[in-house]
């Protein structure tokens, strides 16, 4: 059974060692839809249209990903650009 690349659409055969379920073709594709995600999403919060609480809460059981929490006052995240300054250096994130 073949399956379509969520990046480029060729058709593939996924793999059958298991897993989770394979969405891409080859790792040129998942690391282009990972980079334009990230592009995406620095855009909407630079436009603020997209905030660091938004973000955060779109990791749900993946919070490992923070270094910390730097929310300030009363335990929540920023709502928009302009509570933090612009920066999203508070907000570190490791490398996987």
């Amino acid at each position: 059974m073949s399956a379509l690349c969520t990046w480029c659409g060729t058709a593939y055969q996924p793999r059958s060692n298991g897993g989770s379920a394979q969405r891409f073709c080859k790792k040129d594709c998942r690391e282009s839809f990972n980079t334009a995600c990230r592009v995406w999403a620095a855009q909407e919060y630079e436009a603020e249209r997209l905030s660091i609480f938004t973000l955060r809460s779109c990791l749900g059981q993946h919070t490992r990903c923070i270094e910390s929490d730097p929310a300030p006052e009363q335990g929540k995240a920023p709502q928009s650009r302009a509570r933090t300054g612009g920066a999203l250096a508070p907000y570190a994130v490791r490398a996987a």
